[in-house]
């Protein structure tokens, strides 16, 4: 298993947390529950606690068996499952107030996803997310209009608001709910989606989620990445969506059935992370 601890990844690591220390504040980040990816190394752990995030309130995602073992075994809270599922399969009932998603994958079906869940979930309607992806390796950029020099973090950006645009404009094209089943994997898309000039979608992206922009390039070969930091406001900036359209989402959509396993790993972690806030207190 390979290492991604090196001086520019830190940097990006140690910029990432500055930007959500910086949308939470102090007094709140020791209690502000959010999900992140660890990976073996687990290194954005240190960073985060050096900013006032509490250990405890930071739930991991991890889909290999052997690093999830490894992670749990020094006391660290991980779901073991692939991301947009952990994410659907997320109570409603328990916000998530930031993300760290180090994705390394271009603008595609999983940032398409993971868009859908942003608007649709009642977990993540106020939430900081930061989203680091690889530029240039876009299974669906002529879609979603990107080109090899575009910032990839501005395309999310313009990903989620032609998503909440269509929604508004039209909601019948946007059922939730509507899979499609590949290899196993739960992919529910909002239908629909369509490019918004950035000539419209730009001034309106800086007011409403005031997006912060990082790049770097890898130690290790000719490779760039993009990542952006921004903060979603459902219920500030979208009542209007929320009131018109009803997005509600049920894991029953999906397959309750494949699901459950996921359900069940966030009930016992809730648990165990409620009584380690109990025994903290």
């Amino acid at each position: 298993m390979g290492t991604w601890r090196n001086k520019r990844k830190d940097d990006w690591r140690r910029w990432l947390w500055n930007r959500f220390a910086d949308c939470i504040p102090m007094h709140k980040r020791s209690s502000a529950v959010g999900l992140y990816l660890p990976g073996a190394d687990d290194a954005e752990m240190p960073v985060a606690t050096s900013k006032g995030f509490n250990a405890r309130n930071l739930i991991g995602i991890e889909s290999d068996n052997e690093i999830t073992r490894k992670l749990r075994k020094n006391g660290r809270l991980v779901v073991n499952d692939d991301l947009i599922n952990t994410i659907w399969s997320w109570p409603n009932d328990w916000p998530i107030k930031f993300m760290s998603l180090d994705l390394c994958c271009g603008v595609d079906v999983e940032a398409n996803n993971i868009a859908t869940a942003i608007l649709c979930k009642k977990s993540l309607r106020k939430c900081v997310i930061g989203l680091n992806f690889l530029r240039g390796r876009d299974l669906m950029g002529q879609y979603y209009g990107a080109v090899p020099g575009d910032h990839r973090g501005r395309g999310f950006i313009e990903v989620v608001l032609a998503a909440a645009a269509s929604v508004y404009i039209s909601p019948e094209m946007c059922r939730i709910g509507e899979t499609t089943r590949r290899k196993g994997y739960g992919e529910t898309r909002l239908h629909g989606l369509n490019s918004i000039p950035r000539s419209v979608w730009a001034p309106y992206a800086l007011k409403t989620f005031k997006p912060q922009y990082f790049s770097y390039k890898s130690d290790r070969g000719n490779q760039y990445f993009d990542s952006v930091v921004f903060c979603w406001d459902a219920d500030k900036y979208f009542s209007d969506i929320w009131n018109s359209v009803d997005l509600k989402y049920e894991p029953s959509y999906l397959d309750p059935e494949y699901y459950v396993a996921t359900i069940r790993q966030i009930r016992a972690i809730r648990a165990h992370h409620t009584m380690k806030c109990n025994k903290a207190a």
